[in-house]
């Protein structure tokens, strides 16, 4: 799927009214699988989508503006959100949208981009062409975030395009990329043992409301964070971070936990901090707001993977696996586990990929209603594999069900990522890991009764310097964002801005260190 700016020409001499809606007119939307559509979807409901969007945005822009006025009307008038609709639907009938296989909420986020930029599209179904200014590659947390805000720090004229495909529908048949974010759990807190993520943490934490405001998205849950440990060096890094960020954390001593949390149940020796700033994030939503926010800005999302990238002298030239073609000024890599195996990095990296499994313990509404307030956990007695786990309140999947998600803190490295990684995804995770963790949630939560066990497998990226790569390739027009160390559910609101300065101006911004995001190579 693909959008080309300031494409094409406007009749002249025409009235305001009229050029709008010859705009209206000249939008096409092609190549409607590639923007996810759902079989079973009608012509009819793909154009009301795309004609409540463009109502949508019509009605936010000021009524009071003569030349926009009319625009606010369409909003009021049902008739005239149907006319918009017709017009729309006449484009599916004439074939320059594929029918049956539309998706009405990819559309109705594109279309009010392409309305802002004034974007033409081709009228060829097929392959096609588009020219950006930048292009973030990865559609993950910290792409989608990156991309955000490359949109509202760059100048109104600068267009920007995240570039990903959707999650699989059956991941053990998926032969394609996967990400680390599909998932609807993630902890998220501020304190932490290293200074440098806790700072990270606490700038992105505090941008969460005000996302989730603008977008209708809600995707963060403030129900606290409890860290139980018997090392007391750990808990007291903690407290020592709270102190500099100002959080009114608790250090709870071992025999008052019981009182506290009776539904969680830890070892003798055990003391706590408790943060309550910290909770849940759902991945998914997370980056559902972030792309929302992109195209409320300007920006917009292309649905499909990135196969090829060749820097040219005008450019970066990438690929998409349904054939189309995008040029880019610059370009942000954030790829994740595959960056070093989708063939469209400059250089390779030095990162391992880790292997992780977790367990989702299925429980009823009784259980879940009682275990509504439970804060996030980690649960840490040492730093190995085995001797740590995070375990998440109850939540509720998309699949209607309701999980109490529990995971390893530490996993092992990938002998062989580029044949080993599809085969990672596509399973449950190591047996070995699994059985253990489920015996984990069943001893920590002894008086809750589980449905069922699901396993399921994840990856984390380690650098060897415990950072990420932010950072230029060489002295060419492709940029880093990569290696997320397991820290990203946390820090990638603020990591992505960190990125996005480093694009723009050229230099990390203060008060971080260029130091700390240094690519390193293989």
């Amino acid at each position: 799927m693909s959008i080309r700016q300031r494409g094409g020409g406007r009749p002249q001499g025409l009235s305001e009214r009229d050029k709008v809606d010859h705009r209206l007119h000249s939008l096409k939307v092609v190549r409607g699988e590639s923007l996810g559509l759902h079989a079973e979807a009608l012509p009819r409901s793909f154009a009301d989508a795309i004609g409540s969007a463009i109502a949508a945005e019509l009605s936010s822009r000021n009524p009071k503006e003569p030349r926009l006025r009319w625009r606010a009307d369409i909003d009021k008038s049902v008739a005239g959100r149907e006319r918009l609709s017709e017009r729309l639907c006449s484009k599916v009938s004439r074939g320059l949208c594929a029918p049956g296989s539309t998706k009405e909420v990819a559309a109705a986020r594109l279309v009010p981009a392409a309305l802002r930029r004034g974007a033409r599209v081709p009228d060829s179904v097929g392959a096609v062409s588009t020219a950006v200014d930048i292009a973030v590659v990865g559609r993950g947390l910290l792409g989608s975030a990156a991309a955000r805000h490359l949109t509202e720090l760059s100048a109104a004229s600068t267009t920007v395009a995240i570039i990903g495909p959707r999650e699989p529908t059956n991941r053990a048949a998926h032969d394609g990329v996967f990400g680390a974010h599909y998932d609807s759990g993630r902890i998220t807190r501020v304190i932490d043992r290293d200074p440098f993520y806790a700072r990270l943490n606490a700038a992105s934490i505090a941008r969460h409301r005000a996302l989730e405001a603008r977008t209708g998205v809600t995707f963060y849950e403030r129900v606290g964070h409890l860290a139980v440990s018997p090392i007391a060096d750990y808990l007291a890094a903690l407290e020592q971070r709270a102190v500099e960020h100002e959080i009114s954390a608790e250090r709870i001593p071992g025999d008052e936990l019981g009182s506290r949390f009776s539904a969680l149940s830890f070892a003798g020796g055990c003391d706590a901090v408790f943060d309550p700033s910290g909770g849940w994030i759902d991945p998914r939503r997370f980056i559902e707001a972030q792309n929302q926010a992109l195209v409320l800005a300007g920006g917009f999302v292309i649905d499909d993977a990135v196969t090829d990238l060749v820097a040219t002298d005008n450019g970066v030239t990438l690929r998409t696996s349904d054939g189309s073609t995008v040029i880019a000024h610059r370009v942000l890599l954030a790829t994740g586990a595959f960056a070093n195996h989708l063939g469209v990095i400059p250089k390779e990296i030095d990162f391992e990929v880790h292997e992780h499994t977790v367990v989702l313990g299925e429980v009823n509404e009784a259980d879940a209603t009682d275990l509504a307030s439970m804060p996030s956990v980690i649960y840490k007695r040492g730093d190995a594999v085995g001797e740590s786990v995070y375990v998440l309140p109850p939540i509720r999947y998309p699949d209607g069900r309701t999980y109490i998600k529990i995971g390893q803190s530490t996993g092992k490295a990938i002998a062989d990522p580029a044949t080993e990684l599809i085969p990672w995804f596509q399973g449950d995770g190591d047996p070995a890991i699994s059985a253990w963790l489920t015996n984990e949630l069943t001893a920590l939560l002894p008086q809750v009764t589980f449905q069922t066990m699901h396993p399921q497998s994840c990856v984390t990226t380690k650098s060897p310097t415990g950072r990420q790569f932010i950072d230029r390739f060489g002295g060419g027009q492709v940029f880093a964002l990569l290696a997320g160390n397991g820290q990203v559910a946390k820090s990638a609101d603020e990591l992505g801005w960190i990125a996005a300065r480093r694009l723009l101006d050229g230099v990390v911004p203060q008060p971080y260190d260029a130091e700390d995001f240094r690519l390193r190579h293989r």
